[in-house]
């Protein structure tokens, strides 16, 4: 009986496991969020006498840190989801 197959795994032979890859992709995507929501608010702090001369500036910036503020949590949302998807077997 030859069994043509190595003795030792390698990593090109080896899939790797989602669930193991998840956790880095939620902690470089998260980085990178928040790397956005600090740089738009110290740029909100820095031209803040514009934002309270132009009433559409102001509504800009007012309703886009709305929108910034719900986007990380929707996404992680959509992550977990998809992690007990795929833990699930589906």
């Amino acid at each position: 009986m030859n069994i043509l197959r190595t003795l030792s795994p390698h990593l090109p032979i080896v899939k790797p496991q989602l669930t193991s890859t998840f956790p880095i992709s939620h902690r470089i995507s998260g980085a990178f969020l928040a790397t956005i929501v600090s740089f738009f608010y110290l740029l909100c702090l820095k031209i803040g006498l514009i934002c309270f001369t132009y009433e559409k500036i102001n509504l800009f910036f007012f309703y886009s840190s709305k929108v910034l503020k719900a986007f990380p949590l929707k996404l992680d949302a959509c992550s977990v989801a998809l992690t007990l998807v795929y833990v699930s077997g589906y």
